[in-house]
C-alpha cells in the first residue's frame, strides 16, 4: 500500500507542474494606410480582422455589446437597424471580419474586441477626418493699416498636428518662404457637426497673416501650404496681388537704420567729451 500511494503523490505533483495550454493566439488588426492600425479615415471603407489559431469558438464584441458569434461551423449576427457594419466568416483559415462602409464619426473611440473563450484582443478605433483641397479657401480683409490674408482648411480631426506656411513671390518666380510676420491659427465648427463626419472636437483650422502694404512697392502673390500627417500637402493661393518690398529692400532698411543709430551715439559721445574738457 505504501507504494501506491507514493506513486499517487508523484503523479500528483507532476500534474501540477505541467505548463497548462494557453490556448489559441488571437489578434485583431485592420486595413488601415494611416501608419497606425487604430486610425481610420472617416468616410473609408474600412475592415476590421480577427485571426484567432486555431480556431474552435469566436465572439465579436462592440463596447461590450456582442455583435457576432460563432462555433465550430455555426455563426450568427446580431446587429441590425440598417447599421453600416458587415460581417465575413472564414472559419476555415480562422479569419473573422467586420467591414464598416462607411466609415462615420460615431464609430471614434469605439472598442472592438475578439475573444475565443479563452484569449482576447481589442481595438479601439480613432477615426482622422481628413481636410481635401476643395475644402481649404483664402480671403482677404482689409483693415485702415493693414490686411489680414486668411486660410481656411474643411473639417479635420484631430486638428493638433496641422501646420500653415506662407510664401509670397512675383508673378512667374519661385515662391519664397514669408517670413516678416507671423500667422495665427484658430478653430471653429462652423459647418463641421453635422453629416457623416461631423461632431464634437471636428473643426476647420484657419491661419491668419497680417501683412503691410507699400504703395511703392512691387506686385507680390500670396500662397499658403498646408500640411498634415493624414494626407498630401493642400496647396490654396490668393488671387490678389499685394505691394510689398521685396526681402532685398527690407534688408537694406534695416541696415540703413542701425548706421544711423550708431552714428548719432557716437556724436553724442564726442560732445560729451569736449564739454568735459572745457569745463577742465
Amino acid at each position: 500500500m505504501a507504494g501506491i500511494k507514493m506513486c499517487m503523490v508523484y503523479l500528483l505533483i507532476n500534474a501540477v507542474l505541467l505548463p497548462t495550454p494557453t490556448g489559441a493566439s488571437v489578434s485583431v488588426t485592420t486595413d488601415s494606410d494611416l501608419g497606425d492600425k487604430e486610425w481610420i479615415k472617416c468616410n473609408s471603407k474600412t475592415v476590421v480582422t480577427c485571426s484567432i489559431q486555431p480556431y474552435s469558438i469566436m465572439t465579436w464584441t462592440i463596447d461590450d455589446n456582442v455583435v457576432a458569434d460563432c462555433t465550430f461551423d455555426s455563426c450568427n449576427t446580431y446587429i441590425t437597424g440598417g447599421a453600416h457594419y458587415g460581417f465575413a466568416f472564414d472559419k476555415n483559415n480562422g479569419i473573422f471580419n467586420i467591414t464598416m462602409d462607411p466609415v462615420t464619426f460615431a464609430d471614434n473611440e469605439k472598442t472592438f474586441k475578439c475573444d475565443d473563450g479563452n484569449e482576447h484582443d481589442i481595438l479601439v478605433a480613432k477615426v482622422h477626418v481628413i481636410p481635401d483641397s476643395s475644402g481649404s479657401t483664402i480671403s482677404i480683409s482689409k483693415k485702415s493699416q493693414s490686411i489680414d490674408i486668411m486660410a481656411t482648411t474643411g473639417c479635420i480631426y484631430p486638428s493638433s498636428n496641422i501646420q500653415f506656411e506662407w510664401y509670397f513671390f512675383k508673378d512667374g518666380q519661385e515662391p519664397e518662404l514669408y517670413n516678416e510676420s507671423r500667422s495665427l491659427q484658430s478653430t471653429n465648427e462652423f459647418g463641421c457637426t453635422s453629416k457623416p463626419c461631423g461632431g464634437k472636437g471636428v473643426v476647420k483650422v484657419t491661419s491668419t497673416l497680417t501683412i503691410q502694404e507699400d504703395p511703392d512697392g512691387d506686385n507680390y502673390y500670396f500662397q499658403v501650404l498646408i500640411k498634415h500627417p493624414d494626407t498630401t500637402d493642400i496647396i490654396v493661393r490668393a488671387e490678389n496681388q499685394f505691394k510689398l518690398k521685396g526681402n532685398g529692400d527690407q534688408i537694406r532698411e534695416t541696415s540703413q537704420g542701425t548706421s544711423i543709430s550708431i552714428h548719432v551715439s557716437t556724436v553724442m559721445f564726442s560732445v560729451i567729451v569736449i564739454m568735459i574738457y572745457v569745463f577742465l
